[in-house]
Formats: structure tokens, sequence, C-alpha cells
């Protein structure tokens, strides 16, 4: 009945998205597995034509020889999705090398943007979801879903035209996402089982073109929208343990085509672009202050309980962060595998609807020495232009205290993984923009965990949480306080050396 009832879901996802492109492909284990070397060695000579200036030898990529092992080997694999994961996070800054680059001089255009491009490296739709929600014996509560879905170019342009290939087949897609519930008596973190997928050994993954109505899918889970994306409807099928069906629209008094504002390197009046730079070329836009569609025909199970949901609002990224082998302005430092930062290398990234119309993101980085107290170098402020149409967007920084550290393993559900230490607790010193507006606040995750493995075994922090601001009483809101590569980068790499290893 199981089984009947998921191809039952998956026609029924077939039949809504007719017309979009979807990937189903028939296996072709050997053809991939070829093209995959071929792409590899090309990377590796790419590598190779950089010179490190100290000894004059080039560049090489550490544990190649794993790597190109690793991808030669899938066809006999127990688990060749998380095996090419873990395999192309080896890569590091190599990770896109042939995939399209945006062409950054050019203006972003709407809605042609939206849509994945099959040419290009990582790019990914984000959701930070919370919700008002009632359980069926009419407990009432809050509920918070984290969805990314994603798409990783595994295939280079170059390789992929000379073994006749599909974009679909050049592509990995995954789908990660945790609900965490916070009703008295049932707090707890629930995370959807694994689903990470080739289409060219079988899986499944779909994305619509430009000029057609938005579309994205990883296996069963699904996000299918209008061509400005709103209203958009997100689905997680795993069963009993996650279903989601959700429709989010935009802020009242804002039309779906100007519901988001451009992020990236800012302008000289300290406007968003919409593009990021080298070494990580690409675009970044967002969607704040997004309202769940109460009237909708929403469907939230979580760990086998139906909830009805109340109201909610979210936020929204849509990123194209490719990984390249150039630094800013071509300069030479830092030279990729020989200058990584070490021990770690990661970042705390946030954003906070306000409750009054409101809403500001931020992102500080870790490059090297572990620091509790890093800047805020990136973020914006926003809020509703007078007539409430747009967004209007102001550049900030400021000053964060990451507090309440805890020890989670790095590979959740194992008691005898190594663990690394996580925030529970963000403090926010001075964040002000041009116009000198300070906050002073904190926030307050709504449980103690919000860890989950990404696809290559990384450990994340995604937590939910309340802000609340120290000085001004009226500045509160809900959001969510990112940790990613708090595990020192040596021991994620012997780590992920080890687990290749056992697979061969």
């Amino acid at each position: 009945m199981k089984n009947r009832n998921h191809l039952i879901f998956l026609l029924l996802v077939f039949l809504v998205s007719c017309g979009r492109k979807e990937a189903v492909s028939v296996p072709r284990t050997g053809s991939f597995e070829d093209a995959l070397h071929s792409h590899l060695i090309r990377v590796k000579n790419e590598v190779e034509k950089i010179r490190d200036p100290k000894t004059g030898e080039p560049v090489a990529i550490p544990h190649f020889d794993l790597i190109l092992k690793t991808a030669g080997a899938l066809g006999k694999s127990t688990d060749p999705e998380e095996d090419v994961a873990i395999a192309y996070s080896l890569l590091g800054r190599a990770g896109d090398v042939d995939c399209k680059v945006p062409d950054l001089k050019k203006p972003l255009r709407f809605p042609e943007a939206h849509p994945i491009d099959p040419k290009t490296g990582f790019e990914w739709y984000y959701f930070g979801t919370y919700m008002n929600v009632a359980d069926p014996e009419g407990t009432q509560g809050r509920i918070a879903v984290l969805l990314s879905m994603q798409k990783q170019r595994i295939i280079g342009l170059t390789t992929q035209q000379e073994y006749g290939l599909s974009d679909e087949d050049c592509l990995m897609f995954i789908n990660l996402v945790t609900a965490t519930v916070d009703i008295p008596g049932q707090e707890k973190i629930i995370r959807r089982n694994g689903n990470v997928q080739l289409p060219a050994m079988g899986g499944m993954g779909g994305f619509s073109d430009k000029g057609e109505d938005f579309y994205m899918a990883c296996g069963p889970d699904s996000l299918i929208g209008s061509r400005d994306v709103l209203p958009l409807k997100a689905i997680v099928n795993d069963g009993e343990h996650l279903n989601i069906d959700i429709t989010f629209i935009a802020p009242e008094g804002m039309e779906p085509r100007h519901a988001f504002f451009k992020q990236g390197i800012p302008n000289l009046r300290l406007k968003g672009t919409g593009y990021t730079n080298d070494p990580s070329p690409g675009i970044y836009y967002s969607w704040p202050q997004l309202r769940v569609d109460a009237k909708t025909n929403n469907r939230l199970i979580v760990d086998g309980i139906a909830y009805q949901i109340i109201d909610g609002g979210a936020w929204m990224d849509h990123q194209l962060m490719m990984q390249s082998l150039r630094n800013p302005k071509n300069d030479p430092h830092p030279l990729p595998f020989v200058e990584d930062p070490m021990p770690v290398n990661g970042w705390s990234w946030q954003f906070f609807n306000l409750e009054n119309g409101h809403a500001f993101t931020g992102a500080a980085f870790q490059k090297g020495e572990f620091d509790p107290d890093p800047t805020i170098v990136y973020g914006y402020y926003l809020e509703p232009t007078k007539n409430g149409k747009r967004w209007k967007s102001t550049y900030m920084w400021g000053k964060l205290h990451l507090r309440d550290f805890k020890d989670f393993p790095v590979i959740i559900g194992d008691a005898a993984s190594p663990t690394v230490k996580l925030p529970n607790r963000w403090e926010y010193e001075a964040i002000e923009d041009i116009k000198e507006k300070l906050f002073y606040g904190v926030a307050i995750p709504w449980f103690s965990d919000g860890s989950f493995n990404g696809q290559s075994r990384q450990i994340i922090g995604e937590n939910p949480v309340d802000y609340r601001d120290s000085i001004n009483a009226d500045i509160k809101g809900t959001g969510f306080c990112e940790s990613v590569g708090f595990e020192e980068v040596s021991a994620y790499i012997g780590r992920a050396v080890d687990r290749l290893k056992r697979e061969r």
C-alpha cells in the first residue's frame, strides 16, 4: 500500500507540473562514470595551471586519486549519492570548474532569473518558515520548518557535450528539511530522511525553463509557483514522518513581482546589486515577510501528527553561490588548496522578520581561528516603501556574540560520533546602517537542537529563534540563525576520506 500511495503521489506531481522540464532518466551508469572520470581529469588539469609561487610547482588537489576512484565505482556503491556529495566536497574551490558563470556586468532581469540555471554551479531555494498551529486535541503552539532545495552540477559543460549528456544527467538534486515543534510537552526536532537524487543513475529531479511557471523538484518533493514564483506551493513527502504542503504568498499590499529585494554586492548607494563576486560568483536575492496562506488546503504532518495551521510567516532565498579558483581582481592570494582558511572556514547567517513589518539579515564569517565574537560584515535592513509596494533596503553591519555553546555529534544519530560545539544564543551589539539604526538584542532558539547533516555529512545548525531587542521593546520578531563550518576543516576532511576509503 505504501508503494502504491507513493506512485499515486508521483503521478499527481507529474500532472500538476505538466509542461515543465522533468528529469526521470534511465540509468546509464557506465557512460555516467566515464563522463565523471573525464570531467574530474579536466578539473585536475585546470587546478594544475595554478603555480605555487613559493615552490614553482603546480597546485594539487589533495586526495584526488580517492575522489577519482570513488567516481569510478558508483555503480557498485550502496549509496552513490552520498559518495558523490562527499567526493565533490573535497574538490573545494575547484567544484564548479567548467560551469557557466553569471555575467555580473548585466543587470538581473526578472522573472527570467527565478528558475534555476542548469548550466551553472551550486544553486538553491531556501525557506525559513514559522507557523502558529493546533494539534488534534486543540493544543496550540508553534512549528518551524526549514527547507533547502538545491541543485549541484557535477559534470562540466565541455564533458557534457563530449558525452552527449542532458543537463539533468549532469546534475545532483538535494532537499534538506527539518521541522521544530514548540508545543508544550511535544518539543522536538524532526529531520527529513535523506533525499539526494542523481538523475543519471535513476534519480528524479526537475526544473522549469525561462518563460514557464516556476518549478523545481527533488524526488517526491517539489516547489510549484507562478512565473513570479509567488504564490508558491512547497511539498515534502516523507510519509507520515514529515508530510508538508504549504502555500506562501507575498506580504499584504505587495505584488508577487515586487516582493523580493536584491542582496549581494552593494552599489554606491549601498543597495544590493543581486550579484556576488569571486571567489563565490553568483546571484542572491530574498523575499522577507512572506505569509503562509492559511486559506488554502495546507497539510502539515510531523512525526505522525497532523497539525492545523492557524497562520505563519517565512523568509525565502534564491542563491546561486558558485566556487571559483579566481580571487577578487585576479589577486593570486589566497592560493586554492594551499592558503585555504584553517582551522575553520564557515559562517553565521541569520534573518529576522520583525513584528513591525520590517526585517533584517546579516552574516559573520569564520576564516582561520574560531572567533566567538565575529563582526557582521554583511547585511541588509528592510522596510516597506511609503506606498508599501516594494522593499527598501540599506546595508548593515555590527558585532555578533555567539554564546551558550553545546556539543553536538557531527553525524546525527551516531552515539560514537565526535562532537562539535554550536551556539544556542546569538547576541547583537550596535547593528547599524547608514542611517545609524542601532540594535542591541538577543536571539533565543525555540529548541536546544537545530542540527542536521547536509548531503556530504557536514553538520549544520539551523535554529528557529525569537529576537528581542534589549533597548527598544517594540522591536521583536522571529527568524532563523544558521551555523555552518564550525567543525575544523581537517577534522571534516579526515571523516570524509575515511568514509570514502571504507566504501572502497
